[in-house]
């Protein structure tokens, strides 16, 4: 057993203790579903699987798929196979395909993918558990969004970062952080079950826009994975390839919207107009005030640690008219 093998049994083992038997309700842990597609990123791919592994989640289905890497990823990978579902080598098949194939292994009732140079927090999976768990009317969840540099430190938290159909409606698509979303295996299956093969870059985004089609999407006050930057990302490096993509999947959701999302839109972006005057009539104010209805309609979902409750609770944050 290696040193990076020893480092993580120990702390496998002693994260492990952290977890009780049972949920704090008595329920048993859901069962979490992760697939890692990794291609040639033998510098990152070891912290990506550290980062899910080590949580010592007692109920998780950890799928990782390297797809057709030249340099060492694979060797990386195996040093973590003690603590996967699954792992395997195959031909390239693209990141899309390889997403389908390992989703199509899995059998968890919450899901995700992680990809192969970005990372999870310590608490990542317990508070998903919990979430879900605490709110079985919530389909799918994202974390505030993280960025870490190339060494794996910290380097920004984005809070304000909140998105639902109408953002998307309106063309706000930058970004929900797909590291950090969850979402029930029930939503995957109604929204077709499967990522969407056509696109290169934005199969996120294609996915959220077949999501926000079918329940609300809620934002938890906590960072659960973070976007490594580093000058070999794949969207960096074909930043119009990624926004082109973004605009197409939003355009196919477009033709969708019923009449009262079209109306809902056609007022916010006029609305939108009248930033000029914010600062004299306090715009946002007189939204929720006159056009209470669509004011609720529109409101983020965000879901908050109650701290003097000692539990998760929901509530809403009012629409960004100006973003």
């Amino acid at each position: 057993m290696g040193d990076q093998e020893k480092q993580t049994a120990e702390v496998m083992e002693n994260r492990a203790l952290a977890f009780a038997p049972n949920m704090p309700d008595g329920s048993a842990w859901p069962r979490i579903s992760i697939v890692t597609p990794n291609y040639n990123y033998a510098h990152y791919v070891g912290d990506t699987l550290y980062s899910v592994v080590s949580q010592g989640y007692p109920n998780l289905e950890y799928i990782v798929i390297d797809d057709g890497s030249t340099d060492e990823s694979y060797r990386e990978i195996l040093k973590y196979k003690p603590w996967l579902a699954h792992c395997e080598q195959q031909s390239n098949m693209g990141q899309a395909r390889t997403l389908n194939k390992g989703f199509a292994m899995s059998n968890g009732e919450i899901m995700a993918w992680l990809n192969s140079d970005d990372k999870h927090m310590p608490w990542t999976l317990a508070v998903v558990a919990e979430i879900f768990r605490a709110f079985p009317d919530v389909e799918w969840i994202t974390g505030t969004p993280t960025v870490w540099d190339s060494q794996g430190r910290n380097i920004a938290v984005i809070p304000s970062a909140r998105k639902n159909i109408y953002s998307y409606g309106l063309g706000r698509y930058e970004w929900i952080q797909q590291e950090s979303v969850f979402w029930r295996r029930s939503l995957w299956e109604r929204a077709g079950g499967h990522i969407n093969a056509d696109y290169k870059f934005q199969i996120d985004c294609e996915l959220w826009t077949r999501f926000f089609q079918l329940a609300e999407l809620w934002h938890v006050d906590t960072c659960l994975g973070g976007y490594r930057y580093h000058s070999v990302t794949r969207s960096s490096q074909n930043m119009e390839s990624t926004h082109r993509e973004a605009k197409q999947a939003i355009a196919t959701l477009a033709c969708k919207f019923d009449k009262r999302i079209l109306r809902d839109l056609g007022l916010l972006k006029w609305m939108g107009k009248l930033q000029f005057a914010d600062r004299v009539f306090n715009i946002h104010a007189l939204f929720r005030r006159v056009f209470r209805s669509l004011a609720r309609r529109t409101a983020y979902k965000r879901i908050a640690w109650a701290g003097e409750i000692g539990k998760w609770r929901k509530g809403e944050v009012p629409f960004d008219l100006f973003e």
